[in-house]
């Protein structure tokens, strides 16, 4: 009876990728498993079979080193790519931050604003028509800035 390592290297020299796959299908979910990414299974699934079809392709049969312990680097490094391009946590420096806010502050007050709009400012006394006025080009400004 043939060892794994035998069988994964007779798979790899008639290039059955698909057996191949087969064969390691617990190893690929246990590599992905490792990675605590459920949001991104599938996704990940996909990555590994890329990176077994990569081992396969770039695969020493005259190595002394066993398919699957090779096949597990290119797995992961399928699977890191994956990761740092899709599924990260994107840091905002301080600047973005605080043009976000502004952003959405003036979305906000644009917003009170068009509302307030429809009313009748004639019941407005001067000191709130000058208030509004002043909102209202501190929101221009804002605009300008975020629009820059």
């Amino acid at each position: 009876m043939k060892t794994k390592d035998e069988l994964n290297r007779e798979l790899v020299l008639t290039k059955n990728f698909n057996e191949l796959l087969k064969q390691n299908k617990g190893y690929i979910n246990k590599i992905i498993d490792n990675y605590n990414q459920p949001e991104h299974y599938d996704d990940m699934k996909q990555e590994a079979s890329l990176g077994l079809l990569e081992a396969m392709n770039r695969f020493n049969p005259d190595q002394s080193i066993a398919f699957i312990t090779y096949s597990a680097i290119w797995i992961r490094k399928y699977c890191t790519q994956f990761l740092n391009s899709n599924a990260r946590t994107v840091y905002l420096p301080k600047n973005k931050i605080q043009e976000e806010y502004l952003h959405r502050e003036f979305s906000l007050d644009k917003h009170k604003l068009i509302v307030e709009d429809k009313f009748d400012t004639e019941d407005l006394d001067d000191e709130e028509m000058q208030l509004r006025e002043d909102v209202m080009n501190h929101l221009h400004s804002l605009k300008e800035y975020i629009n820059t």
